[in-house]
């Protein structure tokens, strides 16, 4: 199964501002889009039902980086006190915001042995929205939602400091089954554990360093020497070493957690050239991994239709690709060219957040967004080489001189500060936020 037919409903471009999108949380009930803005460090609320979305709806504004960020679960825009998500920011309280005032509602404070405020790296609700679980060195904290302040239960992923046993690290992320009875835990060292919530104990850890990958076992955190049966095998040496390279960094620096609706579980990794999915009642190993360009330092997400059937994939190249499930075959995926002969959305960077609807995906129509942006140090734009920008540049200033030269003025001196604060402003080209219509496709 695969995607057609895909066309666009609605759209926000930030390329005239000096920032972009990072990640994507689209409403419980689909009809809102929770978006971080990376510079300015806000998180904006989008309502994606008009042909141009110009300007967020809410806008939370925070004094330093935002983490994490997600909607509360039982979300409906036509229940105004449900309407609220959740933020985790750099030396913040975790806050939880009304998305119909703007107003913060509450705030739930953690604090680290020194007594000193400490921030959440990652953060979720429970499936029934009565638990908060936040990710912290070493250690998950889980609060109640109705009992803002101090009060949560600090569940230590190991011993001790020197203790070699358990999940140690920073808590990356952390994904809740469907029923709640399971949560599934990520760390920047690289290990995924599950967790059962009815015991408070780890159950099983899982190593994404090993996985199968063309009838050959790897292991990430070995040295590997691996060859190509044949030289028609790959391209050229330069792409077969960097697929090594990215194999061998699959597991390190798990960024990104979730469920499907069958019970599997799919991962994703900082710089990881694929995700992949774990099939839980077998812990043997990984059973899919679905391939993506992912040679960048930013989070790229995934997201699963309410089906279950089909993976949305973000990609550094500029696209998001589709996966059956079912089958781990490559639909068609989402590009530039589906968005028609709009100039001002023609290109895009990398595709950094992408998600479902949870509406009007009934198997045979659905709705999804993507978000795109990355930085551009040098304020060139992808698919255009720096020596045609230069090329222009030479150009432009050309024909300046001689128009000011048929003036008979001078180059003001001011010109070279103007261009080093055009250069500055250039490092973040912006990004965009595109919502699709589309409809479902069998290929079998």
């Amino acid at each position: 199964m695969t995607i057609e037919d895909a066309s666009m409903l609605s759209y926000v471009s930030t390329s005239c501002l000096s920032t972009h999108f990072s990640g994507l949380r689209y409403s419980p009930d689909g009809t809102c889009l929770l978006t971080n803005h990376v510079l300015d460090n806000t998180l904006h609320v989008y309502e994606p039902n008009s042909s141009k979305c110009a300007k967020p709806v809410i806008t939370t504004r925070f004094a330093s980086p935002v983490y994490d960020y997600c909607w509360f679960p039982s979300m409906d825009s036509t229940d105004p006190s449900t309407c609220a998500y959740l933020a985790s920011a750099r030396d913040q309280p975790l806050q939880l915001w009304d998305a119909w005032t703007g107003a913060m509602r509450a705030s739930y404070i953690a604090r680290d042995d020194k007594d000193e405020l400490t921030a959440a790296n990652c953060c979720v609700f429970s499936p029934d929205g009565t638990l908060i679980y936040a990710g912290y060195r070493n250690a998950v904290r889980v609060f109640r939602t109705d009992m803002p302040g101090l009060d949560c239960e600090v569940r230590k992923t190991v011993d001790s400091r020197r203790s070699k046993d358990g999940q140690r690290g920073i808590i990356s992320c952390i994904a809740p089954n469907l029923d709640g009875s399971l949560y599934a835990v990520g760390s920047y060292e690289g290990s995924i554990y599950l967790y059962d919530e009815r015991c408070n104990g780890a159950v099983t850890s899982l190593d994404p360093g090993t996985f199968t990958c063309k009838g050959v076992k790897i292991n990430s955190r070995k040295a590997m020497k691996a060859s190509a049966s044949s030289a028609s095998d790959m391209e050229s040496i330069a792409e077969r070493a960097k697929e090594r390279w990215m194999d061998r960094n699959v597991g390190l620096g798990i960024t990104s957690l979730k469920w499907g609706v069958e019970g599997e579980l799919y991962s994703a990794s900082r710089r990881g050239g694929a995700v992949v999915s774990w099939d839980i009642r077998n812990m043997g190993g990984v059973s899919r991994r679905y391939k993506r360009d992912g040679d960048t330092n930013q989070t790229l997400e995934f997201d699963l239709d309410p089906t279950g059937r089909l993976l949305l994939v973000g990609d550094r190249g500029g696209k998001a690709r589709v996966y059956d499930t079912k089958t781990g075959e490559e639909g068609k995926g989402l590009s530039s060219s589906d968005v028609g002969g709009d100039e001002e959305i023609d290109e895009w960077d990398a595709v950094n957040g992408v998600g479902f609807s949870s509406i009007e995906c009934n198997g045979v129509t659905g709705k999804l967004a993507v978000v795109t942006g990355e930085r551009h140090y040098g304020g060139v734009p992808r698919g255009r080489s720096e020596q045609q920008e230069s090329d222009e540049s030479e150009d432009d200033e050309d024909e300046d001189e001689k128009d000011k030269d048929e003036e008979g003025m001078d180059v003001d001196e001011d010109d070279s500060d103007a261009d080093d604060s055009e250069d500055d402003s250039d490092m973040h080209r912006g990004g965009k936020v595109i919502v699709f219509k589309f409809k479902y496709s069998s290929t079998t």
